[in-house]
């Protein structure tokens, strides 16, 4: 199966670069988000508190990146607190999905180990952020075992964003591509050795604490092909 995916109807971002911001790519990464969250320790009063200074967080994330005009907006893990948000805080999130939308900007997430379903009983396997991707409000990366790339074209520069969502199988501090399976080797050599790939390939780093990881192709792609 072919795993390219290419931003066409998406690229509108032509607004956001002018001649001498062209190779720049500015991007706003948020995690650990945990809208809806719920602790039994709480109060309701201080519950709800908690959710309103969460989703007033998330908001000026959003804020920030329509102001700052970013090409990129990536949430990288636990952007809700359980695989069940409530209905409310659903909305929130296409909202804001909206928003970035309107600014021309690309959404993209993983989800991670609060907001992953631990197996296909729990929620049917789906986490939250599915539904976004179907209608087009965000590119989520689903997948916790096959690397897809997306192609983009940004501020004059053709990139390669790929991502994983939370393994659960994952031991804590292991390297979390080692169970990946890489299926287009084609595009992933052609993108090593030809593209000029923005890399963020670092953001593996926190996956020990059971945080998805956003990568940025590819060096450590090819590390696997090399290896």
């Amino acid at each position: 199966m072919d795993q390219r995916h290419t931003f066409s109807t998406l690229t509108r971002n032509v607004g956001n670069t002018t001649g001498r911001e062209e190779g720049i790519v500015r991007v706003i990464l948020t995690a650990d988000n945990h809208l809806s969250a719920y602790s039994p320790k709480l109060s309701q009063t201080r519950l709800a508190e908690r959710r309103r200074r969460l989703g007033l967080a998330c908001k000026q994330v959003v804020d920030a990146a329509i102001e700052r005009r970013a090409h990129l907006f990536i949430q990288a893990g636990d952007l809700f607190d359980s695989v069940d948000p409530r209905n409310r805080e659903r909305d929130f999130v296409a909202e804001q999905l909206m928003r970035l939308q309107s600014a021309g900007i690309h959404t993209f997430g993983v989800s991670g180990n609060h907001d992953t379903p631990r197996q296909k009983t729990e929620q049917g396997g789906f986490a939250p952020q599915n539904i976004y991707h179907r209608l087009n409000g965000m590119y989520y990366f689903a997948s916790s075992d096959v690397l897809t790339l997306v192609e983009l074209d940004v501020a004059g520069l053709r990139l390669a964003l790929a991502g994983l969502s939370y393994h659960p199988g994952v031991v804590p501090g292991g390297d979390p591509l080692d169970h990946v399976e890489i299926t287009d080797l084609t595009l992933a050599l052609s993108l090593v050795e030809k593209l000029r790939v923005f890399s963020l390939q670092r953001l593996a780093i926190p996956m020990c604490k059971g945080r998805g990881s956003v990568i940025g192709a590819l060096a450590k792609v090819q590390d696997h092909l090399i290896g």
